[in-house]
């Protein structure tokens, strides 16, 4: 994917959906119990979000500062006795010194409930 962050403006990435799941509505009684009221229609979002901002020209150094926010959410498969739908959050937030022109890998997210781990590479270029 691709994003273009002019110096000190934010680029941005959404590749996402939107879920609609019924969610049952707790509603309190007098005594101090609680029922499960009406389901209501609830829609959650779900996929990758990425932000980036680049902070200055590139220095002589030839890197930039570079701050990133991804953030991760998704449905976990449900079954009947899962109501409603458990989600799962994931978010990577962190600056870092990029140098230009070469993919690095400024941060990873491992999913605790799984074998997946993300990489977060980025590749900085100058854009004439």
């Amino acid at each position: 994917m691709v994003s273009t962050a002019l110096p000190f403006g934010p680029g941005s990435i959404r590749d996402d959906n939107e879920v609609t799941a019924f969610q049952p509505m707790n509603t309190l009684i007098r005594d101090g119990r609680t029922v499960a009221g009406p389901p209501q229609l609830v829609t959650h979002h779900v996929g990758m979000d990425i932000d980036c901002s680049i902070f200055g020209p590139p220095p002589p150094s030839g890197r930039v500062l570079l701050s990133t926010t991804v953030s991760w959410n998704a449905v976990v498969a449900a079954d009947k006795a899962t109501v409603p739908p458990v989600l799962r959050s994931l978010q990577f937030r962190a600056p870092a010194l990029v140098p230009l022109g070469k993919p690095t890998v400024i941060g990873t997210m491992d999913d605790v409930t799984s074998d997946h781990q993300f990489q977060i590479e980025v590749t900085v270029s100058k854009v004439e």
